[in-house]
């Protein structure tokens, strides 16, 4: 993802602003699922997903980075948003949904390990409080053939808005990460978090450490 400073102008954008309740950040957000109702418990940094007639359980539940402000939830990541007031700095940190889901049987040791584990990047604004977000436009890349699209969203300081975007297609980034040597501790995250077929993309950089000459390489 990238973060940069929107240069458009300001345009009336329908959205729900998360609202707090004893405690609890309540966000309700529209997806192709259904709408769905998210309560971000800051005590436990617990984000809980639940269908719209509120059931008694939850649909998902995610450990998030704790100190937060507050949670953007989108399909296969959740933004989650803090404040330190000792260093005068907010952070985004971009969660994988998938890696921070866990069950209410889980240890705490489980769900620390987890809450690290899931902040695939992160995002750090000196001097500036991030006021609020909203939904961004859903990027899709029609010319690679695996469904797959990402969404971003908007925050807000005093001064400016700026949105976090994906930068370049996640395959992209998974063979780049092949080629750093970080398969195993990154590139598989992202692929399982975004939903690639990994396996399918081991092949094409196998396949391409063949034609370099690198078999050691390629049969790793």
């Amino acid at each position: 993802f990238d973060m940069m400073e929107a240069k458009t102008n300001v345009v009336s954008y329908p959205f729900r602003k998360s609202v707090n309740t004893q405690g609890v950040n309540v966000s309700i957000r529209s997806t192709d699922r259904g709408t769905l109702v998210g309560l971000y418990f800051p005590s436990s940094n617990k984000l809980e997903v639940h269908s719209a007639d509120l059931q008694k359980f939850p649909l998902y539940v995610y450990q998030l980075h704790s100190c937060l402000t507050f949670a953007h939830l989108t399909e296969k990541l959740t933004f989650a948003v803090s404040y330190i007031k000792e260093e005068q700095c907010s952070r985004v940190f971009v969660t994988s949904n998938l890696i921070a889901s866990t069950s209410e049987a889980s240890t705490n040791s489980i769900y620390f390990g987890r809450q690290r584990e899931a902040v695939m990047q992160e995002f750090k604004f000196h001097n500036q409080r991030i006021r609020g977000c909203f939904p961004a436009f859903r990027h899709k890349d029609s010319n690679f053939p695996t469904p797959n699209s990402l969404e971003g969203f908007f925050v807000w300081t005093r001064d400016a808005i700026y949105e976090c975007r994906p930068k370049l297609r996640p395959e992209k980034i998974f063979f780049q990460l092949v080629g750093q040597g970080l398969e195993k501790t990154d590139a598989e995250k992202l692929g399982t978090t975004v939903g690639l077929d990994v396996l399918d993309l081991y092949e094409i950089a196998a396949d391409k450490y063949f034609e370099a000459g690198e078999d050691g390489r390629a049969l790793n």
